[in-house]
């Protein structure tokens, strides 16, 4: 990262400190050794990669157990380890290790920000900064820095200068690492839009609609209804990461920063009723790889994302060994080149909310045919 902090760096309504004060540091330093003379002026940055709220089972090896207040079940707490809100982020000055910030409660989250309004904005894949945290040895799992009760926290404006690291999976049992790279080519397989319908149940902003166990996190819907696009991706040249084809392959991703890249106004087309959304999918598929490819030669796609081996197996033998079939999860998939999305070649392929006459006559067709299969002939 660029050392110092500078006023220019913070997103536009967010605080932004005074000129060259803080300088960057990765966040294993803050270690509960540091001084306090040591911790002053010291800033920790990070691409938030993951969030999750436990209530039960593991997360990161704690365990969480749930215990009924009353016997008519109205509210739950977890016990034991009462964590409610882990955020999980790519350390920018350490890749590919990662820190987390676990808060007791998902208000909390707010509050990092002196519960400004223009926190619930933020989503996968940005970046925070968090000024002079309180130096501790916890650990999340056997690895991972905890990060905890920084002085301030603000919103990095996205930059093309931040540090990068290629693709790569963690060789290391639960040890999470993080990539962050520009310039990638793409393909993008099987796409389709799903809904509320399918398990789409948060249409708030910060979970970017990514997890569809998200309980409901912060920001305006952009959406008046759950809506995203769901696809199969390839990333090309990721030797690191699979070594054989050099092709990264991620499964049902979906984000709605991606998928607003490629429709006039998913908002409008998620207050439609559930049968007449299909006919966007068939454009899609058609219109899709063209405006993959534009940005493709244009700069290309900036993917952020996590790889962590948590799983063993036990072989024949008793002895525990490493998974070899571990996926990885891109959180962050946008074109390097923002200016690439203003081209003819990109805008006149992007899904309008009223399609072309000839999809409508077709579906159309399509429905009047189905209805004069079944029709009773006349006498």
């Amino acid at each position: 990262m660029q050392s110092p902090l500078q006023p220019e760096h913070i997103a536009p309504g967010f605080w932004a400190p005074d000129p060259g004060i803080y300088g960057y540091t990765k966040a294993s330093t803050f270690t509960g050794s540091l001084s306090v003379r040591d911790r002053q002026h010291k800033a920790i940055a990070g691409i938030l990669v993951g969030i999750t709220s436990p209530d039960k089972g593991a997360a990161y090896g704690i365990n969480f157990v749930m215990k009924n207040l009353d016997s008519n079940k109205r509210a739950k707490t977890a016990v034991g380890n009462n964590y409610s809100f882990i955020m999980i982020f790519a350390d920018l000055n350490d890749l590919p290790n990662c820190f987390a910030i676990i808060l007791q409660k998902k208000s909390s989250f707010q509050t990092l920000f002196n519960a400004i309004a223009s926190c619930e904005s933020i989503r996968l894949g940005d970046a925070l900064v968090f000024i002079e945290p309180t130096p501790s040895d916890d650990k999340l799992g056997d690895q991972m820095p905890i990060v905890k009760k920084p002085n301030r926290t603000t919103l990095l404006a996205r930059s093309n200068t931040w540090p990068t690291r290629d693709l790569d999976v963690s060789s290391e049992k639960d040890r999470q690492v993080a990539f962050h790279v520009t310039g990638k080519k793409i393909e993008v397989f099987t796409p389709i839009l799903r809904t509320g319908m399918h398990d789409i149940w948060c249409s708030h902003a910060t979970c970017d609609r990514q997890n569809i166990k998200c309980k409901g996190c912060f920001g305006t819907p952009p959406t008046r209804y759950p809506i995203v696009l769901q696809c199969d991706v390839l990333i090309a040249d990721c030797t690191r990461y699979a070594p054989t084809t050099g092709e990264a392959e991620f499964t049902q991703f979906r984000s709605y920063r991606f998928s607003s890249l490629f429709f006039e106004s998913l908002d409008a087309i998620s207050s439609k009723p559930h049968h007449d959304i299909d006919p966007y999918n068939t454009v899609l598929r058609k219109n899709l790889p063209t405006m993959i490819n534009h940005i493709n030669e244009n700069g290309g796609w900036t993917v952020t994302g996590w790889h962590r081996r948590g799983v063993l197996q036990r072989g024949d033998d008793g002895e525990e060994r490493l998974a070899t079939d571990t996926s990885g999860h891109i959180v962050y998939l946008m074109p390097t080149n923002s200016e690439s999305l203003a081209a003819d070649a990109f805008t006149k392929n992007q899904i309008p909310v009223k399609l072309p006459d000839s999809t409508d006559t077709a579906q159309s067709q399509s429905t009047s045919n189905s209805l004069n299969a079944n029709a009773e002939p006349l006498n």
